[in-house]
């Protein structure tokens, strides 16, 4: 019985170290980045558009009030926003809608 057991203990030992060994070594040799993927990734240069830092530098910075709260933003807003205005030339004309007196609605289930 004692045998028995050695055996099965030697042999649970080989095939949980042959699957540890053949797992790692799976995780060594496969890439977990797609091919496409690869292909999308480049490196990024570490030179600087020296003309465009300049431009950004040269931005009027527009001023903001925080202080005037919600009540501000709401003025400038109704500044801003153009209020509409009658024209002669606006006419209203009814439309007519034609009915059928055969229709049936229908049910779609």
């Amino acid at each position: 019985m004692l045998k028995n057991l050695i055996i099965l203990g030697i042999l649970t030992v080989i095939t949980v170290s042959a699957w540890i060994g053949f797992d790692v070594y799976h995780n060594f040799t496969t890439s977990t980045i797609s091919k496409d993927t690869a292909k999308t990734v480049i490196p990024i240069t570490p030179t600087f558009d020296q003309e465009a830092i300049s431009l950004v530098q040269k931005r009027q910075q527009l001023p903001v009030d925080l202080a005037g709260g919600p009540q501000a933003a709401t003025e400038s807003a109704r500044r801003s926003t153009p209020t509409p205005s009658a024209t002669s030339s606006a006419q209203v004309r009814p439309t007519t809608t034609i009915v059928s007196p055969t229709a049936t609605p229908t049910v779609v289930r």
